[in-house]
């Protein structure tokens, strides 16, 4: 039986120039690696994501080396994996242009305003305002489940 590796082989956590701690190559990797899923996509979590040690790690720069690649359209689950836009040398730290936190922005947000409101409690206006944008919602599956929320509750289609 294999042990729980939280980062891929190739990667490592050190002090970093950016910001505190990075994601630092231990060895040369190649353009086009999948390192992995950095972010899961769960309502009620910080910024509506589960970070995984490499979505956790990773610092933003405006010249990335890294890029998040989403899920397919398909997926039971909307999240994110990391892939090198380039060849990385040992010693490089990984970095990623940040975007996924403006997600965000398109959820009404609960009182501690950390999580949407949409939950068995929704009520209309704030479910109203979140069906306004759902179709920035970052999954098809997320909207149609929102969708289907709608439906339930109001017997309508939104």
């Amino acid at each position: 039986m294999e042990t729980y590796k939280p980062l891929p082989e190739s990667v490592t956590i050190k002090d970093s120039a950016i910001h505190g701690h990075g994601l630092f190559a231990i060895e040369s990797i190649p353009q086009g690696t999948d390192l992995g899923i950095t972010h899961i996509f769960a309502v009620g979590f910080h910024n509506n994501y589960i970070r995984t040690p490499l979505g956790g790690f990773i610092n933003h720069s405006d010249t990335p080396n890294c890029h998040k690649v989403p899920s397919h359209e398909d997926s039971h689950l909307t999240y994110y994996n990391l892939r090198t836009i380039r060849s990385i040398e040992e010693g490089e730290e990984l970095t990623l242009s940040y975007t996924i936190y403006t997600v965000k922005k398109s959820f009404k947000v609960a009182k501690n305003g950390e999580c949407p409101v949409v939950d068995d409690n929704t009520r209309r206006k704030e479910l109203d305002e979140a069906m306004q944008d759902y179709d920035k919602w970052p999954s098809s599956h997320t909207r149609k489940k929102l969708a289907e929320m709608w439906k339930n509750k109001w017997g309508e289609d939104q």
